[in-house]
C-alpha cells in the first residue's frame, strides 16, 4: 500500500469518490454482481434443461424475472425471455451499467427480500445481506445493510467535514490523507494507523497554536487575548473526547498494548470525522482570535 499517492496528493480523487456517495463504481458492480449470480441465478439450481439442450427459468425465477420485467423494466410481459440465459444477459447489463445509483441499491435491496424457496417477498436472505454488507465494506461504499434495508452510513455532511479539513492547514491535511488512505485501503485496510493518523492531524495544528500537543493548551491560548470565548461545558466536552483518544490509557495507547484487533471501520470513519471536525473548528476559532503564525505554518 502506498502512503503517497498521486490522487490524494493532487486533490483528483474526492472524499465523496473514495467513500462511493452517490456513485457505484466498476469494481463494485462486479463484485455485487457476483453475488446476485451465485445466489438467484445459478442455473443448475434455478432452471430446468430441456429440448436442444437450453436452460429455461424455474418457476421461481419466473415469478421473480416477472417482477422486474413489470416494475423496473417496464416492458410488455408477454415479450418476458423464458430461457435462462436471455434473462441472465438482462440482469447483468442492469447490474453492470444502471446509470442510477439509487436503482443499483433498489434492485439489491429487493432481491434480499426474495424467497427462493416460495417465490414469495416475505423472507429476507440473510446470508445474501451479509455477503453484500462484506462487499460494501471492502469497496469503501457509503451504504450498508441495516435491519434489512440498506441505508447511507457517510452523510454528506461527514464528506464535508474531511474535505474541508484538508484545506485548513498542510501539515494536518498530510495526516489526514494517510488516514483516509489507510481507512480506505480495498487490498488491506489498516484501521488502526487510520485512527493514529487522524489523531496526530489534530496534535499538529495543536502543536503550532500552543507549542503543545495536546488540544486543551490549544484551546487556552486560543482564549488567551480574550477575543475568542470558549463555553465552560463546550471546552470540558472536547477535552473529554479528546482525552479518550490520547490520555494515558485511551484509545491510541490501547491499540499500542494490541488492542488494534479490536477497531473496525466505523472507529476509523468516526474517528476520521471527529478529528477533520476539530480541525476545522480550530481554523475558525484562530481566525476569530487574530492569532498571528508564521508563513512557513502554511494556514491557508
Amino acid at each position: 500500500m502506498s502512503l503517497d499517492l498521486f490522487s490524494h496528493r493532487q486533490g483528483l480523487k474526492k472524499v465523496n469518490e473514495i467513500f462511493q456517495v452517490n456513485m457505484v463504481s466498476s469494481e463494485l458492480r462486479n463484485c455485487i454482481w457476483n453475488q446476485i449470480s451465485s445466489f438467484y441465478l445459478n442455473y443448475d439450481k434455478y432452471s430446468e434443461r430441456r429440448a436442444g439442450g437450453y436452460y429455461f427459468l424455474s418457476a421461481n425465477l419466473i415469478s421473480i424475472l416477472q417482477y422486474y420485467w413489470d416494475k423496473y423494466f417496464k416492458m410488455p410481459i408477454d415479450e418476458m425471455p423464458t430461457r435462462w440465459d436471455v434473462a441472465y444477459k438482462i440482469f447483468k447489463k442492469y447490474i453492470l451499467s444502471a446509470s442510477d445509483f439509487a436503482e443499483f441499491y433498489d434492485f439489491i435491496e429487493y432481491l434480499s427480500r426474495y424467497d427462493l424457496r416460495n417465490g414469495l417477498l416475505v423472507r429476507v436472505n440473510e446470508q445474501f445481506i451479509n455477503c453484500c454488507n462484506a462487499v460494501f465494506l471492502d469497496e469503501s461504499s457509503a451504504y450498508r445493510f441495516v435491519n434489512n434495508k440498506i441505508v447511507q452510513i457517510t452523510d454528506p455532511i461527514e464528506i464535508e467535514e474531511i474535505e474541508c479539513a484538508f484545506d485548513a492547514f498542510s501539515p494536518s491535511s498530510e495526516h489526514l490523507s494517510k488516514a483516509l488512505i489507510f481507512l480506505s485501503d480495498k487490498q488491506k485496510p489498516d484501521y488502526k494507523n487510520s485512527i493514529k493518523e487522524s489523531i496526530s492531524a489534530v496534535e499538529a495544528i495543536c502543536s503550532h497554536i500552543s507549542k503543545s500537543s495536546t488540544l486543551s493548551e490549544a484551546l487556552k491560548e486560543i482564549q488567551k487575548n480574550g477575543k475568542v470565548s470558549i463555553h465552560k461545558a463546550l471546552l470540558e466536552g472536547f477535552n473529554k473526547i479528546y482525552g479518550y483518544t490520547s490520555d494515558e490509557g485511551g484509545i491510541r495507547h490501547a491499540l499500542g498494548l494490541g488492542d488494534g484487533d479490536n477497531v473496525d471501520f466505523e472507529d476509523a470513519k468516526f474517528m476520521l470525522i471527529a478529528c477533520s471536525s476539530f480541525i476545522n473548528y480550530l481554523k475558525v476559532k484562530i481566525d476569530k482570535a487574530e492569532i498571528s503564525l508564521s508563513e512557513e505554518l502554511n494556514l491557508k
